[in-house]
């Protein structure tokens, strides 16, 4: 009679684990996929407007951004060879650069989104476009992530208490059958 009461039990513990991994799957995708969406705009637009001949300088930001503690979005522009041009982007008093395989990855796809951890205090997701051009070649947006990072901890604080409760509801009940069943026998 307890394996009556087990195994439904089980089932349930699974199925809410299943589901809770893939509530924290579903939203942390969401969160982390979002945060490109600034990236990409921006970084299509100035690819565009290099195709259109615009000056380089007219099109990079005028303020510089602390990539260790700023959330606003930076330009670097490299040329043929990967060699940054242009950043408005820093670390200190240097801009970073991204490592070589991006800049080949965008030039084979077009675009290409990747997360790169410059120094220990900066994740950025960043979005490189393939422009193409003699005055540059390639087009990289970034910000942080740090705010993402936030909520991404948040979530799994949620959805862990979630699953706990869940697990504790569930064990409850299991015990109270089997209590309600002893207390049957006797």
């Amino acid at each position: 009679m307890i394996r009556k009461i087990f195994f439904p039990h089980v089932a349930a513990a699974i199925l809410v684990t299943g589901i809770s991994l893939l509530i924290y799957a579903s939203v942390q995708q969401q969160y982390r996929t979002s945060a490109n969406d600034p990236q990409i705009q921006i970084a299509r637009g100035v690819a565009v407007k290099l195709k259109q001949n615009k000056a380089v300088n007219a099109l990079m930001p005028q303020d510089t951004v602390d990539l260790e503690q700023s959330l606003s979005t930076f330009v670097q522009l490299y040329d043929a060879g990967g060699n940054l041009l242009q950043s408005n982007g820093f670390i200190g008093s240097k801009a970073p650069s991204v490592p070589k395989g991006v800049l080949d990855r965008a030039k084979e796809n077009g675009e290409y989104m990747v997360t790169w951890q410059p120094s220990a205090e900066a994740r950025l997701a960043s979005v490189t476009i393939y422009a193409g051009l003699p005055q540059a070649a390639y087009v990289l947006v970034g910000r942080s992530l740090m705010e993402v990072e936030k909520r991404e901890s948040a979530l799994v604080k949620m959805v862990f208490m979630c699953w706990l409760l869940c697990m504790c509801v569930i064990c409850a009940h299991g015990l109270l059958q089997v209590y309600f069943l002893k207390k049957e026998k006797v």
